[in-house]
């Protein structure tokens, strides 16, 4: 029972430390670009993009992140951005609306692709569909139910 216990809490204290390991860096990396205004170069190239789905430019740095590093890894970054003000709670909404379709697109196919699938049937739906669905809900957004949730 108590091996039990102790293998479990120390299973989720190695876990943290696994996601610490890539996260701590990306926070670092994130101040980096920030103040050496990369984040706003990189922002402007994904802007017409973003803004397309109703988010604003800002979004493009936490979205980027989230598509590449995945939710796991990106949820620091995510949540930092939004802390600060960087993005707005309808941003943060649309951000991970998007992200709950559309993550970890470079591991998820580099792994399918080593197993045979297509690369592209991987892709473009996906891509699109997260795409369509954040326009759709962007244009459906309520600030007074959104704002409710804590």
């Amino acid at each position: 029972m108590l091996q039990a216990l102790y293998n479990g809490v120390y299973g989720g204290i190695m876990q943290v430390l696994k996601i610490a390991e890539v996260v701590i860096p990306l926070m670092i990396v994130m101040e980096i670009l920030r103040d050496t205004k990369l984040m706003d170069k990189a922002s402007d190239i994904f802007a017409p993009v973003v803004k397309k789905m109703g988010m604003s430019q800002q979004s493009a740095f936490p979205l980027i992140v989230g598509m590449v590093f995945g939710l796991s890894y990106s949820a620091g970054v995510i949540i930092q951005c939004s802390r600060e003000g960087v993005i707005s709670r309808k941003d943060f909404f649309l951000v991970c609306t998007f992200l709950v379709i559309c993550h970890s697109v470079i591991e998820d196919t580099i792994i399918l692709a080593r197993l045979g699938a297509n690369v592209f049937l991987l892709l473009i739906p996906r891509l699109v569909l997260a795409f369509l669905f954040t326009w759709f809900l962007s244009g459906r957004y309520n600030e007074k139910v959104i704002d409710r949730i804590p």
